[in-house]
């Protein structure tokens, strides 16, 4: 039983090493999806600490560590290697992914009021997003997009990452309202059809649906007892 109750903390050090992986392969098409390993791993940890009930503080830590390296420093090296100009400006902008990373899951490892929800955008979220505008660098639409437009998604996801926004989460699904629960369905059905018409390639446009939704919910939701 001792053996078991270690399985969520193997599964969060898979997370960290994939992570680790995506950064030394350094490939367009393999490191987003060791990185996407790694979102699968951090989600299959949280759910057997909760099932076979082995979440400690020590588990808690490791796996905000496995998620910086996963999620807020793999990606951000990849899409500096792909997208941004070299030099110093780049640079700089890259570090802002891991720092805020670093800050948003600081401030999850404090707060007690995000059982139900999250606040502000999920570090998995932020990481899969760089990390698969790499994979679909390929992609003709990018071409149109100006260089400044790379720099400004930085800008705007470190700044979600750490704003006081309510993101949905699907933790204590039961216990949601029902108007956010019709939120959802409606989200899974709009990803999974970007899902059928691009593949894996289109996990950005599912994260920026992801934050479209929620901020429609955190608009929502002074107003929910009205519905």
């Amino acid at each position: 039983m001792q053996i078991l109750k270690n399985i969520p903390n193997a599964l969060t050090m898979l997370n960290l090493s994939l992570g680790f992986l995506a950064i030394l392969i350094n490939d367009t098409m393999i490191s987003p999806l060791l990185i996407l390993g790694a979102a699968v791993a951090d989600l299959f940890d949280g759910y057997f600490a909760r099932i076979l009930r082995a979440q400690s503080p020590l588990g808690k830590q490791l796996d905000s560590l496995a998620d910086l390296i996963s999620f807020g420093v793999a990606p951000a090296f990849l899409y500096y290697q792909y997208f941004l100009n070299e030099g110093i400006v780049g640079m700089l902008f890259a570090t802002l992914l891991p720092v805020f990373s670093a800050i948003r899951l600081g401030i999850f490892n404090v707060d007690t009021t995000q059982s139900l929800h999250f606040r502000g955008l999920p570090t998995p979220a932020n990481g899969l997003f760089f990390a698969f505008m790499v994979f679909a660098k390929q992609e003709l639409w990018f071409d149109v997009f100006s260089d400044w437009v790379f720099y400004f998604l930085i800008i705007m996801f470190s700044t979600l990452m750490v704003a006081p926004i309510t993101m949905i989460s699907l933790k204590k699904y039961e216990d949601k309202h029902y108007t956010e629960k019709m939120i959802i369905y409606v989200l899974v059905a709009m990803i999974m059809l970007v899902l059928v018409f691009l593949k894996i390639s289109g996990i950005p446009l599912m994260v920026f649906l992801y934050i479209f939704a929620s901020i429609i919910w955190h608009i929502m939701l002074p107003k929910v007892s009205l519905f």
